[in-house]
């Protein structure tokens, strides 16, 4: 019970008093995509925020994305690319 309450609080604060809509709607404005054709092992190998993999996405709507992508800073940089590359 308190995990479910602790993920309740957390969204309620994501929400910051909007409502369900108005949080949709702002994201969709700020949805970002990148062609994975575009990506390279080193844009993978680096740990910190890069303005550089910023300016190859575009503006994008939910139905023109292919897949999201995540990933772990943590993990093995090598490991991940070829991962990708399968």
């Amino acid at each position: 019970r308190g995990g479910a309450c602790s993920s309740a609080v957390g969204i309620a604060a994501l929400l910051g008093g909007r409502s369900t809509a108005e949080v949709q709607s702002i994201a969709f404005s700020l949805l970002r995509s990148v062609s994975a054709e575009l990506l390279t092992a080193e844009d993978m190998a680096r740990s910190t925020p890069d303005l550089t993999l910023y300016k190859l996405t575009k503006p994008a709507s939910p139905h023109t994305i292919d897949c999201f992508l995540s990933h772990s800073w943590s993990d093995d940089p090598g490991l991940k690319w070829a991962a990708l590359q399968e």
